[in-house]
């Protein structure tokens, strides 16, 4: 009877550990990622992209200020960007890098 009390007892720490795990990943989803911009403000626009990385069409689009964030999910797990670092100046946008998006990695920008 102890060994049966003890078997039910590890049995129920797993479980509510496991629950546990599920509840704090809850959050973060596949392909969500948070935008930072570094040290300047950003004009950007994101683009998903495929899995031959063709860009699909347009996700995003926003100003994000120096330190702030902006979270955003890819259809893919996958983006590029183009964005104008001075965003209070009309200029030609800039073009960024391929970059992968999951689990609301920080990813800074430009």
């Amino acid at each position: 009877m102890k060994t049966l009390m003890q078997r039910l007892s590890i049995i129920f720490l797993v479980m509510a550990a496991a629950v546990f795990v599920q509840i704090a990943d809850a959050g973060a989803e596949e392909g969500s990622c948070i935008l930072q911009a570094t040290n300047d403000d950003v004009f950007i626009i994101i683009y998903d992209l495929n899995s031959d990385g063709s860009r699909r069409g347009q996700i995003w689009e926003g100003r994000i200020n120096a330190g702030q964030t902006a979270r955003i999910v890819t259809p893919h797990g996958q983006f590029d960007y183009d964005y104008n670092s001075q965003p209070d100046t009309d200029q030609p946008l800039s073009g960024g890098t391929e970059r992968w998006c999951n689990n609301d990695e920080v990813i800074l920008v430009p």
